[in-house]
This record gives structure tokens, C-alpha cells and sequence, in this order.
């Protein structure tokens, strides 16, 4: 935890700082109790077996810690015309930029164009630290996983019609590998 002014800054929710926290959160999500149910074990395997391919040693990113609003996306951002305005910092705390990033792409409900990656590599941090940029896939891809288990916990939670939130599971959880594509196939511009 870091010291302020009013003190301590707590943890966001879900903090990941390396790629083992990344595949903890997916691993722990897949581990939920409230994904034990029949109707969406289909889908909870598919994304247990995409974790389970995936290979993190020899990987890792550079620490790069920042204060996020962890609950970020388009839907939690006000623009005034000149400015953005975060809102909604329930979650909020000490995580990763890293985190952030993936998020940040990886919302479903409020898609960001994947172009809008050129803006982070300007920042001063992106250009601070030497990046593994497959170490940074990882952690999309993870983040990408980490997703279609929020599509289907959200529709639980909410009581939808299972076949419409596992529907969207499943066609998220089918873009992935377009979507990791994109992404590096921008990180190497």
C-alpha cells in the first residue's frame, strides 16, 4: 500500500502486477462458485482449457504501478469536449498499468478501437520501461479470458435468460484470437 495525503491507498480490486496474478484471476474466477452450474460449464471449460495452454515463464512485465479506477471503461468516463472525467471508483486503487491497458481493450460492452493503443505507447510510462510485448500479450489474452467469465457471472447474477449471456460468452470467448492478433499487430507498429 502506498501513503497520501489522506492515507493509505488501498489495493484495486483484482490487482495484477505480474502475469501469475493474471492467470490467478482467471484461474479464480473459473474456480467461482457461482460458474458451477451446468448450463454454462461448456463455456467455463472452454476458458479453463485456453488458460491452461498458456505459458507464462520466461515472460514477465515491468512493474509500472499506477492509481486506477480499475472498473475502467467507456461506460465510466464522462468527456466534456476537451476532457475526460473518470467516475465510478468503487473499485479503485493500486494495480498495474498493465491491468489497466488490458481492460481497457477488452470491455465488451463498450468496445474501444483497437487504434486507440497508438495513445498509451506515447505516454511517458510505455516509453520508460523496456516491454516484453509477448509478456503483454499474455496478459491480454488472460484479460480476454478473464472477460468471458464477467459476461457470463453478470448474466447469472442479473437472472437473464442463460442462452443470451452464454451466447455472448461464447461469441466473445470466439474473437479472442482476432482480438490478441490486433493487438499485436499494433504493439509492433
Amino acid at each position: 500500500k502506498i501513503e497520501n495525503v489522506c492515507g493509505e491507498i488501498p489495493l484495486a480490486s483484482e490487482p495484477a502486477f505480474t502475469l501469475s496474478d493474471f492467470y490467478e484471476i482467471v484461474l479464480s474466477r473459473i474456480e467461482a462458485k457461482n460458474l458451477l452450474r451446468n448450463d454454462v460449464l461448456s463455456c467455463v471449460n472452454r476458458v479453463s482449457k485456453a488458460l491452461s495452454e498458456i505459458s507464462i515463464s520466461g515472460h514477465s512485465l515491468p512493474t509500472v504501478n499506477i492509481y486506477s479506477p480499475s472498473d475502467f471503461g467507456a461506460h465510466n468516463v464522462l468527456y466534456n469536449g476537451s476532457k475526460y472525467h473518470f467516475i465510478d471508483f468503487e473499485h479503485a486503487g493500486i494495480d498495474s498499468y498493465w491491468k489497466f491497458l488490458c481492460d481497457f481493450f477488452a470491455q465488451p460492452d463498450y468496445p474501444v478501437d483497437i487504434s486507440m493503443l497508438r495513445l498509451f505507447r506515447k505516454s511517458s510510462t510505455w516509453h520508460e520501461c523496456e516491454l516484453d510485448k509477448d509478456a503483454l500479450i499474455l496478459a491480454y489474452r488472460m484479460t480476454l479470458l478473464k472477460w468471458v467469465l464477467l459476461i457470463l457471472a453478470t448474466g447469472i447474477k442479473l437472472n437473464r435468460d442463460p442462452s443470451s449471456y452464454i451466447a455472448k460468452a461464447d461469441q466473445y470467448f470466439d474473437r479472442i484470437d482476432f482480438k490478441v492478433d490486433s493487438f499485436y499487430s499494433r504493439l509492433l507498429e
